[in-house]
């Protein structure tokens, strides 16, 4: 029982090493060597899991490690934000309204519907480059309100990232550990997702409401 259950953690190394020079490990680096072995199984397990769900691109990006989200942690400071960062959640995971990414749609109806672009409407496009006039005016507005609470560094650099680069390290929360000191840069970066999601969504769903009012 033992020895198939050191073969299953890929710890008979260690066990073999152990009976040809009679030599113990000590305790406490047994017990490191077992819970980084444990831990290592079940994460690419978990990340070979999440491989299988095409929807769930996004989130194979933002989320590295088996953890609880940093996003419960900006809620539990901030409880009025619950409801921003359960959408945070939801886009994370590929449960959103855009036309890319559920893996029901023919590739006719993927282009963004509120602009000009051809562009698949993917979150990206939503978040950075989606040129339509309403959805601009919030892009700016919401990021002026989060840069003024960002260190110039900061600033800087996220303004330099690639689109892909931007959208990923917003959605993780600047790379997913929380800092308490950064609270109020956490609750920006929610209200600017959610805000820019949320006018997307509403702006097309306007048009589809218009569209079906007989003449």
């Amino acid at each position: 029982m033992l020895y198939s259950t050191a073969k299953k953690y890929n710890l008979l190394g260690h066990v073999h090493n152990m009976l040809d020079t009679v030599t113990a490990i000590p305790k406490l680096t047994w017990k490191r060597l077992v819970t980084n072995s444990v831990h290592h199984r079940y994460k690419a397990r978990w990340q070979m899991t999440c491989a299988m769900y095409p929807k769930l691109h996004v989130y194979r990006e933002v989320v590295s490690s088996i953890t609880v989200s940093m996003w419960w942690h900006v809620c539990r400071h901030s409880p009025a934000m619950t409801k921003n960062c359960k959408l945070l959640m939801t886009l994370i995971a590929g449960e959103h309204r855009l036309r890319t990414g559920r893996g029901r749609h023919v590739a006719s109806t993927l282009n963004c519907q509120n602009c000009d672009m051809h562009t698949p409407e993917t979150l990206r496009h939503v978040l950075c480059q989606c040129p339509n006039p309403v959805l601009v005016a919030v892009r700016d507005r919401e990021w002026h309100n989060l840069t003024v609470m960002m260190p110039p560094p900061m600033i800087q650099d996220i303004v330099m990232m690639p689109d892909q680069q931007k959208m990923v390290l917003l959605l993780s929360g600047l790379g997913g550990g929380y800092v308490s000191e950064w609270q109020g840069v956490y609750v920006g970066i929610a209200t600017l997702i959610t805000t820019l999601y949320r006018t997307h969504i509403s702006l097309w769903s306007a048009e589809q409401r218009a569209a079906q009012v007989p003449e």
